[in-house]
């Protein structure tokens, strides 16, 4: 129960960071895109989100998460958990 509460809240934060990176950017490129003239929605997101901010940010943070996920299944194969896997 407590692994699932760590697990769930280190998602958590990997989704926040996600949203909060993400929708910096695309707020940076709609300011770019109005001081260059091309400030529509669409493109401000594309390029926003196209940046590569948000997995340069967050790639080590989400790796080290996906591990932790991925040896819980690992535990479960192998028996070193109580959890079954089906």
């Amino acid at each position: 129960m407590l692994y699932n509460a760590v697990s769930a809240a280190l998602w958590a934060g990997v989704l926040f960071q996600t949203v909060t990176i993400g929708a910096n950017e695309v707020v940076n490129a709609q300011k770019a895109g109005k001081f260059f003239g091309k400030d529509d929605w669409f493109t401000a997101t594309k390029r926003g989100l196209g940046s590569g901010k948000v997995y340069d940010n967050l790639e080590g943070y989400t790796r080290t998460v996906q591990t932790l996920a991925g040896m819980e299944v690992l535990h479960s194969l192998v028996g070193k958990s109580r959890r079954m896997v089906e």
